[in-house]
């Protein structure tokens, strides 16, 4: 699991996206964990540079802990992840993992 910093518009941390891992099935997918209740709504994608497949996912809910998205498989490339805070006062700065295999 790798997490970078997750933040609303302004630089508050919001929560944490991971790039999550499974190595029984050779795939990766992008999550997010907070503990905000505010109903804002986070974007995810999982990126794969070799064959520029992508994985998008967008959820809006005020229920923590979080939320997941799609699965990539790493069999052609490493994976990398994306996620966004959207509010009603703007979005808030993308944060990227490095991509891993």
């Amino acid at each position: 699991m790798t997490s970078v910093p997750l933040e609303l518009p302004g630089g508050e941390r919001f929560g944490d996206p991971l790039l999550r891992r499974s190595g029984t099935c050779g795939t990766v997918w992008a999550a997010a964990r907070y503990s905000n209740p505010s109903l804002y709504t986070v974007r995810l994608a999982a990126h794969r540079p070799a064959d520029r497949a992508e994985a998008h996912s967008q959820w809006s809910n005020d229920t923590p802990p979080g939320s997941y998205g799609d699965m990539l498989s790493l069999a052609t490339g490493c994976v990398r992840i994306e996620s966004v805070v959207v509010t009603p006062k703007g979005t808030g700065p993308t944060a990227r993992t490095p991509c891993l295999r």
